[in-house]
């Protein structure tokens, strides 16, 4: 780590002169950021590989591939780099020729390697201590010695001169993460590997800053060597001993030069022959590179290949373009790096629990980003051509290579879109097998070590006398291989005793599996299409209040798995007798009912429907409302509507008084909606009790009807159908035209106001999506003043395209209209059409249908054909 201080004062007083302290300085809080980041990641992934473990695991391996060919080549220039200063100061004892030194000292450094560098790990020691002392005894004998006319003009190249020499300088604190690579056979990983990061970058950048500080006082930066300067002085620190010591000082630190060059090598060579071992054992790189081979258990391939291309660099490159070209490689690495600790947090991996988190999260990594673009910018075109080279370089290899080797791996990023588990293409990799469908009515999901006892018993009461799946399942990082989650430890042990004897109590008929998986969100939707469960159950997970992205990455899931989602906040509370539902006066609110009302029965407890209405507006609506939610429940309800502009205030406050808060879902939103909190989110985290939070999916509604009030097949469908409700080829071009038109055609049949019928669509489609897929969508508006349900049809001419369908065109309108009290119709309309929809040609028929007579029987066919399967 300290080699580079032997070395490049010679270029850095080229470029900024007398302020070559300041720029060292700032090149060390530049490198904070990344230390701090990656302090974060080695605990949480203590490996070996270091930065190319955290690009691969976050960005996926094409990212990998590229950032860790980057890395090698940083590590190993860097390396090559020392190892040409080291002939320099070989020879103000013993003249040898530059580039055969450099290589000679190339092989004695392999040949340790390869032998084991613990063999010469306390020499190592002792080398670095004799360096830092050596450096402290120049410095403080060169304080009395400075001249304050060399430290002028401070700037002779300006700031951008400053800035530029930052940026060169920055290659000199890799090796204060350079640990990190070597993370696996590191004792006490959560501990050390920060601690040894933060106190190692303290102290360079200490050592940096006030030996060049010093330097530039008693050697002038702005003359050459050959005027007694430091410009092109490829030896500044014996240059500095000669100034205050004469020739045998001179010749001292000529010696502490060489060896400190030959430790930095030999360190160099260990970090960097790790690169190809980590990825070849990740299949991104031949196999060969990471074998151990001998009795002396180290990577030989690997470090074989890393030292002929140093020897290579050595020979054909020059110091400037090294130190130039290493620096760029590492900018890249640590910008990579501070994004990674942005992603994993911010997308909530679950198996990323580090012991250590990044204070000023997450302002530390962005500035560390944004001064990584500043640098690289100005490392100038040979920078940037080099940094583009290593982009293609290693994105061709990973095409032509990796992908052939490895089709699983995702990284935490591959893994956040839904396209695969919606294709059903995908096979996660876990050690769940043999779990195949049966009467389940509820599947819980026991991640964290979070009591089961609650959920159990929700479980029970959801799953209705039916079966009671319990998985207690482990998300296992990439790094680390797949094993089954064993009972045999005492956590685990103790888990399962108190589900299934919580299961005993309550009466449920529970069976209990544990499993690992590489990916949770692929793994519960696998299992939700085998197992079919009516209700899936997972736990709430608290939210970062200073993240920037405020959604767990299951959300996704709770839109999108064919069953019911119930989200559990934990509060404690082990009897839900007083049950508190907030409603949103929406068509919805019919299944937190009918929820509240089961638990109610299963647990002999009272429910209270709530909602808040604005100060000053209307609450008869939202009473009638809440009253006819009340009347289908069989336990004991009552209604209370709270006028106020401060609804999550108030609700805080109520339910202070209850053991259970029942809330609904909100669906799955659009990108940008994930950087802002939910006023749901806020609710559920401020509440004085435990709180239930249910999804029902937009493929179907799986609560169904009490028997004596459901419809069914022909009579259903046909019977609400009304002619005068039905478009064909109409010749709107968006939603907005569609349900105007739909508006226009019900007032002129029934009459009533138009605006208030749009704005009644209006609220339904801000409610949640209505689109259903397959070109169809089935909008819904609630009348306080219709007596009836009715239901309709728009065929477009021409398909348009609606916000958040994907690209999907819609041409199909199925759309209802109804009272308040008649929830059970419209659910039950909802249902018919979706199951009609998705088991006959309904959507295509009705497409190609002449006229309304010809609609119609097309719904009656539709539905004795469902009958008939039935």
């Amino acid at each position: 780590m300290l080699g580079s201080l032997f070395i490049l004062p010679r270029l850095s007083a080229k470029v900024a002169g007398p302020s070559m302290w300041l720029a060292f300085l700032i090149a060390g809080i530049c490198c904070l950021p990344a230390t701090l980041s990656k302090s974060e990641l080695a605990t949480a992934m203590p490996t070996s590989g270091g930065s190319y473990v955290y690009i691969d695991r976050t960005f996926g391996p094409l990212m990998g591939t590229i950032g860790g060919l980057g890395l090698w080549l940083a590590q190993l220039l860097k390396t090559a780099f020392a190892l040409v200063g080291l002939s320099w100061y070989l020879q103000e004892v013993w003249y040898v020729p530059t580039i055969p030194a450099a290589l000679f000292f190339l092989v004695a450094v392999t040949g340790i390697n390869i032998v084991g560098v613990r063999k010469v790990g306390q020499a190592q020691v002792v080398l670095v201590s004799l360096s830092i002392l050596g450096l402290a005894v120049l410095i403080f004998a060169g304080v009395g010695s400075i001249d304050t006319e060399l430290l002028t003009p401070s700037l002779p190249r300006g700031t951008v001169g400053l800035i530029e020499c930052v940026a060169v300088v920055y290659i000199s604190y890799a090796g204060v993460t350079k640990i990190a690579a070597i993370a696996e056979e590191v004792e006490r990983p959560d501990r050390n590997l920060p601690l040894g990061m933060i106190i190692s970058l303290a102290v360079a950048t200490l050592i940096y800053t006030i030996f060049n500080y010093v330097l530039a006082g008693t050697v002038d930066t702005n003359l050459s060597m050959a005027e007694g300067g430091l410009q092109g002085d490829f030896r500044p620190v014996h240059t500095m001993a000669v100034a205050l010591g004469g020739d045998v000082l001179g010749k001292v630190f000529a010696v502490l030069g060489t060896l400190t060059m030959v430790s930095m090598a030999n360190a160099g060579l260990l970090a960097a022959s790790r690169f190809p071992f980590s990825m070849a054992r990740d299949r991104l790189l031949p196999g060969v590179l990471g074998e151990v081979r001998s009795s002396y258990l180290t990577p030989i391939p690997a470090i074989v290949m890393t030292s002929l291309i140093m020897g290579v660099a050595i020979i054909y490159l020059d110091v400037y373009r090294l130190a130039k070209l290493a620096s760029s490689f590492k900018i890249l690495a640590f910008m990579a790096v501070n994004l990674a600790v942005i992603v994993l947090r911010e997308t909530h991996v679950r198996w990323y629990q580090p012991s250590y988190r990044t204070p000023l999260y997450p302002w530390v990594q962005v500035i560390g980003i944004l001064m990584g673009v500043v640098l690289l910018f100005l490392l100038g075109l040979m920078a940037a051509v080099a940094a583009l080279g290593i982009i293609a370089g290693g994105a061709c290899f990973w095409f032509l290579y990796g992908r052939r080797q490895m089709t699983e791996r995702k990284g935490a990023v591959g893994r956040l879109g839904p396209g695969e588990l919606i294709a059903g293409t995908t096979t996660p990799v876990s050690t769940f097998d043999g779990l195949t469908s049966g009467d389940v009515g509820a599947l819980v999901t026991l991640v964290d070590r979070s009591p089961p006892e609650p959920l159990i018993e929700l479980g029970a009461a959801l799953a209705d006398r039916k079966d009671l799946a319990v998985i207690r399942v482990r998300e296992v990082p990439e790094q680390l291989g797949i094993e089954d989650l064993s009972d045999s430890h005492p956590a685990e042990r103790a888990l399962r005793r108190r589900s299934v004897s919580m299961g005993a109590k309550v009466g449920a008929r529970l069976f209990y599996e544990t499993g690992s998986c590489r990916d949770l969100r692929e793994e519960v939707y696998e299992l939700c299409h085998v197992m079919k469960p009516r209700w899936v159950l997972f736990e709430w997970r608290e939210q970062n209040h200073y993240a920037v992205w405020h959604r767990d990455p299951l959300a996704w899931l709770f839109s999108h798995l064919p069953a019911n989602v119930a989200v559990f906040k934990d509060d404690g509370v082990r009897v839900f007798n007083n049950i508190l539902v907030v409603a949103e006066l929406g068509d919805h609110d019919l299944v937190l009912a009918r929820t509240a009302d089961l638990l109610a029965d299963t647990t002999g407890g009272k429910i209270r429907f709530v909602a808040t209405v604005p100060e000053g507006k209307a609450t008869e609506d939202a009473e009638h409302h809440l009253s006819d939610l009340a009347n289908l429940c069989q336990s004991e309800a009552e209604v209370e509507v709270i006028c106020t502009d401060e609804g999550i205030d108030h609700l805080e406050d109520l339910s202070a008084d209850f053991d259970l808060l029942l809330l609904e879902e909100p669906p799955y939103e659009h990108f940008y909606s994930k950087f802002m909190r939910r006023m749901t989110d806020q609710l559920t985290e401020r509440a004085r009790c435990s709180v239930l939070r249910i999804r029902i999916p937009e493929e179907s509604l799986q609560i169904e009807e009490d028997d004596g009030g459901s419809l069914h097949g022909e009579e259903l469908l046909v019977s609400f159908l009304d002619p005068q409700l039905c478009l064909l080829d109409s010749e709107a071009l968006s939603k907005k035209q569609v349900i105007r038109a739909i508006a226009n055609r019900f007032v002129e049949t029934y009459g009533g106001s138009r605006s208030d019928l749009e704005e009644a669509f209006w609220y339904r489609e801000r409610q949640q999506s209505t689109h259903l897929g397959d070109g169809i969508c089935l909008p819904h508006a609630t009348l306080a003043e219709r007596e009836q349900t009715s239901l309709g049809v728009v065929r477009l001419k021409t398909p348009i395209e609606l916000p958040g369908s994907g690209g999907e065109k819609v041409d199909l309108f199925l759309f209802t209209v109804g009272p308040g009290p008649d929830h059970h119709v419209h659910e039950a309309l909802i249902d018919a059409l979706r199951l009609e929809i998705s088991e006959t040609q309904l959507g295509s028929r009705l497409r190609q249908a002449k006229d309304i007579a010809e609609i119609r029987r097309i719904f009656q066919e539709c539905a004795q054909l469902i009958e008939h399967r039935a």
